[in-house]
């Protein structure tokens, strides 16, 4: 079960963005979470199964890994605060154990936590056209060593005011496990406890006390997609995190995840990501 204490936020990128029609980024995907609080006019993010409309005092909850794109016509101005989730690779993560909204009431203090936000950390405010796109290797890497170097009080504030933004999505979350079969969520646990290393369809499934093809059609039917690719997805995912986080050869990381073939890993990768390893640590 997800505890309060167990969840550590990094903030990688935080600002307020002016756009006037230019705010039309396509095929945007990162590993990390996305909070916006809309100040003024209205634009649309369009996402894989719906679309948000975002309006002034609300706040909107973009994801890890999933690929969306930006509508604007007119003035639209928005804080923009990049975070992600440091948790143990063996364990799930805030967004794998909760079902959380992409929309939020915002509280009458919480833009004046985000321009506050902004005033702790005003080197990671971005000073390039397109903030959604700018989050390339050099510049994250850049960002968390210069968040490190931040003062211990400073540093604590700053989480403190990410935890509370986040808690306005958190309060609606509902357990995205718990409505799913016990043999299952035992699966998935065990998959994400074993990301480091070749994982079996027959180790999973006695895992989960089923035969291999019950556990295969089992987990289709409450997951829409078959285990092997539900463990192949979460096993990019975070290599798409280790890429922008970490300096890690691209070897070095496809052995990290249990890939022996390298060439294999990044043929595995562009399908999933449209990119291989080296170009998308580049964007």
């Amino acid at each position: 079960m997800l505890k309060t204490a167990d969840i550590s936020l990094t903030l990688l990128n935080v600002g307020l963005a002016r756009h006037n029609g230019d705010w039309n980024w396509q095929n945007v995907r990162s590993p990390f979470a996305r909070i916006y609080y809309v100040t003024e006019g209205e634009a649309q993010v369009v996402l894989p199964h719906t679309s948000l409309m975002l309006r002034p005092d609300r706040l909107y909850l973009i994801p890890p890994y999933m690929t969306h794109r930006y509508v604007n016509t007119g003035l639209f101005t928005h804080y923009y605060i990049h975070l992600y989730e440091q948790h143990d690779p063996s364990q799930l993560g805030i967004f794998d154990e909760l079902d959380i909204p992409f929309e939020a009431e915002a509280r009458p203090y919480d833009c004046l936590m985000c321009a506050q936000l902004c005033q702790l950390m005003p080197h990671l405010a971005l000073e390039a056209s397109n903030p959604e796109t700018y989050d390339n290797h050099e510049n994250l890497m850049k960002s968390l060593r210069e968040s490190k170097q931040r003062p211990l009080g400073i540093r604590m504030e700053a989480k403190g005011i990410m935890q509370q933004l986040l808690s306005r999505f958190v309060c609606q979350a509902a357990p995205r496990l718990a409505e799913q079969d016990d043999r299952i969520n035992k699966a998935i646990k065990y998959i994400s406890q074993h990301l480091d290393s070749k994982i079996s369809l027959e180790q999973v499934a006695t895992e989960a006390g089923l035969s291999k093809d019950h556990f295969i059609r089992l987990f289709r039917q409450t997951n829409d997609e078959t285990p092997g690719h539900y463990i192949i997805r979460k096993k990019l995912e975070q290599a798409e995190l280790l890429l922008a986080t970490t300096n890690n050869p691209v070897k070095q990381i496809a052995a990290q995840l249990g890939f022996e073939d390298v060439s294999y890993f990044v043929r595995l990768f562009r399908q999933h990501v449209g990119m291989p390893p080296k170009q998308y640590r580049e964007v």
